[in-house]
């Protein structure tokens, strides 16, 4: 009689056969989870790949498959674990309290967080420290980003009902990751600094909501992530990850499967892409999306391929030689009609952002300051409640270690 709680059960299939092992986990304690990953290592063999094991009690271990072996790994931790991750070199576990990178515990802010997903920072300004992102949620709409110094972005995603899937990966092919959450009203895709994506949040259509998970793959092959998705009318919806939150003829795929979908997979075939959907009636339908194998960067089981909530790795590092692109950098809305405008400004080195307002006379008005990260769209808000309905102008100035520019905006408040 096997015990599942605590052995390791392990297919293998080869060419010409399957074959099946049970292995026993080194500890006394039941297993809480599991996931493959592959090593950043190049054998081309099962020594690229290994199995992550932890324990009720936080013990952590390593299954090789080259050796079929456990090997103890990482630190015993101290606090009831969440969700674990693996970002190809180390563990990456939350907890109630932290984050764990390896053995590097990172304090996190969130209240009773429920999910974990990494993201990859691929700008020139990072360090190895800094270059892989934990992305943590919990059901109140908390989003906290961290890496392995401590906190990068706190914000709070105004979501309509606590069940929400996500997913992580590119929208332009040489930025820095975004994290997508979807929920039944809406999708939302934020980066590193918390700020919105362009052309997001993407609504369902009338009179129906999306349910499910959230795929990313590149569905007409033009180097950028498209967003699939599935309705509870049983709509199957591929928005273009070049301007998403366009009307739905524009959409690359809006199909009828004609029920609510439970749980979808791919399948590919003959260099065809078919999903393969069933519902909560035991109902199973094999559909061909395509003629053309696409390429998947997330899949709707919420993680990645492999299992490892970690995003894509971008292309490489980019490089951009304008420090503040001007057309990256304005507020919205504008006009001002609620009191609050929010200034969005990019820079390809991390810098100290000043924004001073000014009245039609060229006095002061008001003064915004942040830290805006390199390689992203940053946000500042500007609380204008107090501010006289009028025409004023804003300068936006930022200054990093070795470079500085401005931006004038004009800005008008309407009470």
């Amino acid at each position: 009689m096997h015990d599942l709680n605590k052995e390791l059960f392990v297919t293998y299939v080869y060419q010409d056969s399957i074959m099946s092992k049970y292995y026993r986990v080194p500890s006394e304690l039941d297993v809480k989870s599991l996931y493959a990953y592959k090593k950043f290592n190049t054998f081309g063999d099962e020594r690229d790949y290994a199995i992550n094991v932890l324990t009720e009690q936080n013990e952590q271990y390593e299954f090789n498959l080259s050796d079929e072996k456990f090997y103890q790994t990482g630190i015993n931790l101290s606090e009831k674990s969440i969700v674990s991750a693996f970002d190809g070199t180390k563990p990456i576990i939350l907890t109630e309290k932290a984050v764990y990178f390896g053995n590097n515990r990172i304090i996190h802010s969130l209240e009773n967080p429920v999910d974990l997903v990494l993201l990859w920072d691929n700008s020139l300004a990072q360090t190895p420290q800094t270059k892989v992102l934990a992305a943590i949620l919990n059901k109140e709409g908390f989003v906290e980003i961290l890496n392995e110094t401590g906190s990068v972005a706190r914000v709070k995603l105004e979501l309509n009902d606590t069940s929400f899937s996500v997913a992580a990966g590119n929208l332009l092919p040489n930025e820095t990751n975004y994290l997508f959450v979807l929920t039944k009203e809406k999708i939302v895709a934020l980066n590193k600094s918390g700020a919105i994506a362009d052309n997001f949040p993407i609504y369902p259509p009338s009179e129906t909501k999306f349910t499910g998970s959230i795929t990313l793959l590149d569905y007409n092959r033009d180097g950028v992530n498209d967003i699939l998705v599935m309705t509870e009318d049983g709509r199957l919806i591929c928005y273009n990850g070049v301007n998403p939150n366009s009307t739905l003829n524009d959409a690359l795929l809006n199909i009828s499967i004609g029920y609510p979908s439970s749980g979808n997979h791919f399948v590919f075939n003959n260099n065809a892409t078919f999903l393969l959907s069933g519902n909560d009636s035991g109902y199973v339908q094999l559909i061909q999306i395509s003629d053309r194998e696409k390429i998947i960067k997330w899949t709707m089981n919420a993680s990645d391929l492999l299992g490892n909530r970690m995003s894509e790795i971008p292309a490489g590092a980019f490089y951009r030689d304008e420090f503040m692109p001007k057309e990256r950098v304005y507020n919205w809305p504008n006009p001002v009609y609620d009191g609050k405008t929010f200034f969005r400004v990019y820079v390809s080195e991390d810098a100290n952002v000043k924004i001073r307002i000014y009245d039609l006379n060229g006095d002061f008005v008001d003064e915004v300051k942040g830290y805006a990260y390199a390689g992203v769209d940053n946000e500042f808000e500007w609380n204008a409640k107090n501010i006289q309905s009028g025409i004023y102008y804003a300068r936006v100035e930022a200054n990093s270690s070795s470079k500085s520019d401005f931006k004038i905006i004009k800005v008008a408040v309407v009470k």
